[in-house]
């Protein structure tokens, strides 16, 4: 008889943290699956009762061995962990039904990974059935080093401590594990989600962010199945304990997206989607596995700094050097010393002339002279933080040094890094971080990788003082009426078939958003166009109208700054030859004869919307042409935008510094620009059918938003 669902709390509490554990497929051979997963089950120190189940063995070491799920005992299953071959798998999980587990997990199949849907898909079925939740397939288990537990297929178990780790890569997984083991971190759960059929990435965040013994939460993403519950996951944990999340970066081209579509059938959307979806949530993104470990290990910590001021101490200018490249680079400010501080350091260092920031103590300092120098500068109410890099020397040891550190950081609310440039160093760098293990220093491999992390607990506490900030208002939002109309033009648009708008179409849609669009005419005969223009005024622009074509740009069908009857007549004439030649299949609306605006190229703008498969509509901004597309200048948020987002929105690229006062221009009005961005994205968040809309160029004027050319895809 089938029982009910176990509820959804319960089951991830015995998944998570089990008490009984049944193995079916135990082994006593090492060339199996079984064998792994049951030695590392076996050797956990936290269970209650755990049952190997095969019918090849009586005994599997000393617990005795089941021939199957029905022999067991009547009690309470937590979890069931399955060893088998894919063939075997329907007939284990019917061995199950007369005691459903709460959860199921499938191992790492020895013929390779579980990944045919229909397969899945039946045994899903068949858990569902029971009851049960599912991890997985293809995942190496969980492992709750705090309580002891071990039930995965990886046979070392990691010291406890406070970070949580989810990953969707095993070998993410065991690879940040033997990373920590190096660096005295701890962990207070690991979860690998495998291909995450039932069990997702947000009730595994949520779950841990209830988490006491949880400090901070690191999540590897590949792909999102349900991106609307993992942002609601991250916007609730976020508000409890840090969350930092490993994606592969744009560097990777769409070879990351291709791996992650091939595994599960979706990615985690565009990379700056991605992006703003974390931002808006609070999280922390990193793209590398290093910059992944030292972030959590920073995190982990549990210090935060007041700013984004920090003092390098180093024992050789060269990797002092090199740690102020990389603060400039994660935007950490190198602030000079107060001059008590500076007093303090001639004291301990009389026969050097030291720089102020960073502080070079040379090569011959020992471990105790580097204490003292950070106790002095951690005292200095101008900095938020410290970090000691130290160079193979055969003065400056790693052992003692690292203990002395300890001692002076663990004083301080101030996070304080340590990292060391010698791979000989590893083995005493990690005996002496086992033995301090309460200590808050912060140890990494590279300065690079310390100034990286300090921007993460810089921005980690701006996120922070901003939540805690009450909301603005919102400004001029895009009324009930106007949305109305939108959606009017929008309706009439797809009743006649079509997918795009008409230059007339535009010229409303523009004005029910606030904005002004340029006066211009449809004409369909070169006469017509004269005529035009002589009521527009010279000079003019002309543009091929039609709802089947792409760049016009690039198909040579705009013509600019036209000033005379003879210049207009002899791009006409060009403009038709390009139209039959470049695009014969478009079906031609007229020709746009529209007036010129007369501006500053510095202030071209591009806004739009655009909408994400995986994560939805997006609202963009940057500057037009050149500036936003081969310098990949574009800013990015989720819509709909609060106030607070839509000025971040409008600051957020290297292009918006010319919109303040630039090179004799005057400042923009940046309440017209957020107030646009805002109605985007009330828009965009409205109406689920527009596909993208891209205004480009966009011009400031004392009147408003001048909208020189426009296009929108339903």
């Amino acid at each position: 008889m089938l029982q009910t669902a176990h509820s959804s709390h319960a089951a991830l509490d015995a998944l998570l943290r089990p008490r009984s554990i049944v193995v079916i497929g135990a082994s006593s051979m090492p060339a199996s699956r079984g064998y792994h997963v049951w030695r590392s089950v076996a050797l956990s120190t936290g269970l209650n009762a755990l049952w190997p189940v095969n019918p090849k063995y009586r005994f599997v070491g000393e617990h005795r061995c089941y021939p199957n799920a029905y022999a067991i005992p009547d009690s309470e299953i937590d979890l069931a962990i399955l060893c088998v071959k894919s063939k075997h798998l329907p007939n284990a999980l019917k061995s199950l039904e007369k005691n459903p587990p709460k959860a199921v997990l499938f191992a790492p199949q020895q013929e390779g990974p579980l990944i045919e849907l229909s397969t899945v898909e039946q045994l899903y079925e068949s858990v569902k059935r029971m009851g049960s939740r599912l991890l997985g397939p293809n995942s190496i288990g969980t492992m709750a080093p705090v309580q002891g537990i071990n039930a995965s297929f990886w046979p070392r178990t990691p010291r406890p401590g406070g970070l949580a780790l989810i990953a969707h890569s095993a070998l993410i997984a065991t690879g940040f594990i033997e990373r920590a083991a190096a660096s005295g971190l701890g962990f207070s759960g690991v979860v690998s989600t495998g291909l995450e059929i039932d069990v997702g990435l947000a009730e595994l965040i949520d779950w841990f962010a209830q988490d006491r013994s949880t400090r901070v939460i690191a999540v590897e993403v590949e792909a999102l199945r349900c991106p609307r519950a993992f942002h609601a996951a991250l916007r609730r944990a976020t508000d409890l304990k840090p969350v930092v999340v490993l994606r592969a970066g744009p560097g990777s081209g769409y070879a990351a997206d291709r791996l992650a579509a091939n595994r599960f059938g979706t990615d985690a959307g565009a990379d700056d989607a991605f992006d703003a979806l974390l931002e808006n949530a609070g999280a922390q993104r990193v793209r590398t596995f290093k910059h992944f470990f030292a972030a959590t290990a920073a995190f982990a910590s549990g210090t935060l700094p007041a700013g984004r001021r920090i003092a390098v101490i180093a024992n050789g200018s060269g990797f002092a050097g090199l740690a102020a490249d990389a603060a400039e680079a994660a935007g950490i400010h190198l602030e000079g010393l107060a001059n008590r501080t500076i007093q303090s350091l001639a004291k301990i260092h009389p026969e050097e002339r030291l720089p102020v920031n960073p502080v070079v103590v040379g090569a011959g300092a020992s471990g105790g002279r580097l204490a003292e120098t950070l106790s002095i500068v951690l005292e200095d109410a101008g900095i938020d933080g410290a970090a000691v890099v130290v160079g193979p020397s055969p003065m400056s040891q790693l052992d003692p040094t690292l203990s002395e550190l300890a001692r002076a950081a663990v004083k301080t609310y101030k996070p304080v890094f340590i990292s060391w440039i010698s791979s000989t160093a590893d083995a005493a760098v990690r005996r002496q971080l086992d033995q301090l293990s309460n200590s808050r220093l912060i140890a990494v491999r590279s300065p690079e990788e310390a100034m990286f992390a300090f921007g993460c607990l810089a921005s980690r506490s701006a996120s922070l003082n901003a939540r805690r900030s009450p909301p603005k208002p919102r400004k001029n939002k895009l009324s009930a009426e106007a949305l109305a109309r939108i959606r009017l033009i929008f309706h009439r648009v797809r009743e006649g078939g079509r997918h795009t708008l008409l230059p007339r179409e535009l010229h409303e849609l523009m004005r029910h958003l606030g904005l002004r669009p340029v006066d211009g005419r449809i004409t369909h005969s070169l006469e017509e166009a004269q005529q035009a223009a002589r009521e527009l005024g010279w000079p003019v622009a002309i543009k091929a109208s039609s709802t089947a074509l792409g760049s016009r740009s690039a198909s040579g069908l705009v013509f600019l700054n036209l000033d005379s009857a003879e210049a207009l007549a002899d791009a006409w004439k060009e403009l038709t030859t390009n139209w039959a030649e470049n695009s014969p299949w478009s079906q031609p609306d007229g020709v746009l004869v529209e007036s010129m605006s007369q501006h500053a190229f510095e202030r071209e703008l591009r806004l739009g919307i655009r909408l994400d498969p995986v994560l939805g509509p997006v609202v963009e901004f940057g500057g037009a042409g050149l500036a936003s597309t081969l310098y990949n200048d574009l800013s990015v948020a989720l819509a709909p935008l609060s106030q607070d987002e839509a000025e971040s929105l409008a600051h957020a690229p290297r292009y918006a510094q010319t919109l303040d006062a630039y090179r004799g221009l005057p400042p923009i009005n940046w309440d017209e620009l957020t107030d646009a961005l805002g109605r985007l994205g009330d828009l965009a968040a409205a109406l689920p059918a527009l596909r993208s809309l891209r205004l480009e160029p966009v011009v400031p004027t004392d009147n408003g938003l001048l909208v020189i050319d426009a296009s929108v895809a339903l």
